[in-house]
């Protein structure tokens, strides 16, 4: 079971990979983002899309995160993609934006992120998290519904 919920918290963080078809300069510039980003950046960067989601009205009533805390978490975040993309990874920006456009910039920090989710996730805190759902699920019912032909 645990590596059923594992299994799921992966593709969680998948799902931040946004499914547009990326061409050779835009995988170049992810694989730059994700090699020229540091663990700590990664880290603000979930930090980030977590306070982004944060404001969705699903979401709000778990979070009580000050306009003081977003605005660090959008201070932090914007130092870091300008510096990815005007000094670490400025080559690879400018040929994936000539081929692919706006796009480019989404499919590249998209790869950032799945990658960023992925750290998170593999903390065994956040693991173990994950397997809080296993008490709660109807094993019974899960094996005759798998079960079935």
């Amino acid at each position: 079971m645990r590596q059923t919920l594992s299994a799921i918290a992966l593709c969680v963080a998948a799902s931040f990979a946004l499914p547009a078809q990326a061409t050779p300069a835009s995988d170049a510039l992810g694989a730059c983002l994700v090699d020229q980003s540091t663990g700590h950046d990664r880290k603000v960067l979930a930090r980030w899309i977590f306070v982004a989601m944060s404001v969705h009205p699903e979401l709000h009533d778990i979070f009580d995160l000050t306009q003081q805390t977003r605005d660090a978490a959008n201070q932090a975040t914007a130092d870091i993609f300008t510096r990815l993309v005007t000094v670490d990874c400025v080559t690879e920006t400018r040929a994936a934006i000539d081929q692919d456009g706006a796009m480019a910039m989404k499919l590249a920090f998209g790869k950032l992120g799945e990658v960023a989710m992925q750290e998170l996730i593999s903390n065994p805190a956040v693991q173990a998290s994950f397997e809080g759902i296993d008490k709660y699920l109807d094993k019974d019912k899960l094996h005759q519904g798998v079960g079935k032909k």
